[in-house]
C-alpha cells in the first residue's frame, strides 16, 4: 500500500486563509477596487491567475494584475504573516505519517518565499 500524502500548505496545514483574504482586500483597495471580504474569502485557495479574473477585467489584469498579485504578497508578509499559525495537531499528524513509514509532500499556490518562511 502506498503511504504517500500531499498537503496544501495555506488553509490546510496553516490557518492563513482569512489573512490572505484581508491582504487581497487591501491590495484591491490600493487599486481603487472595493470588493467585499466575504467574496474574496470565497475565492481563497486559488492562485492569482484564477482569483483575479473573478474580480477584475482582462484589461485590468493586463494593466496591473502582476503588480496587484505582488502587492497582495507584500501586504500579507508585512501585516499578517506573523499571525499565521498551524492548525492544531499538524505536527502530530506528520509524526504519525513518518512513524508509519509514510512520506509527505507539500503543495501551494503561494510563492516560494512565503512557503519557506513557514519552516
Amino acid at each position: 500500500m502506498n503511504k504517500s500524502f500531499v498537503f496544501d500548505v495555506d488553509g490546510t496545514l496553516m490557518d492563513s486563509n482569512d489573512f490572505h483574504a484581508l491582504a487581497w482586500e487591501k491590495a484591491f483597495l490600493e487599486k481603487g477596487k472595493t470588493i467585499p471580504i466575504k467574496r474574496i474569502r470565497h475565492e481563497i485557495g486559488k492562485g492569482s491567475d484564477q482569483l483575479l479574473p473573478v474580480f477584475i477585467t482582462k484589461k485590468e489584469i493586463a494593466e496591473f494584475g502582476k503588480e496587484l498579485d505582488e502587492l497582495q504578497g507584500r501586504i500579507f508578509m508585512r501585516e499578517y504573516f506573523s499571525q499565521v499559525r498551524p492548525f492544531p495537531k499538524v505536527r502530530e499528524l506528520f509524526k504519525a505519517i513518518r512513524d508509519a513509514g509514510g512520506k509527505t509532500a507539500l503543495a501551494s499556490s503561494s510563492d516560494k518565499d512565503q512557503i519557506t518562511k513557514y519552516q
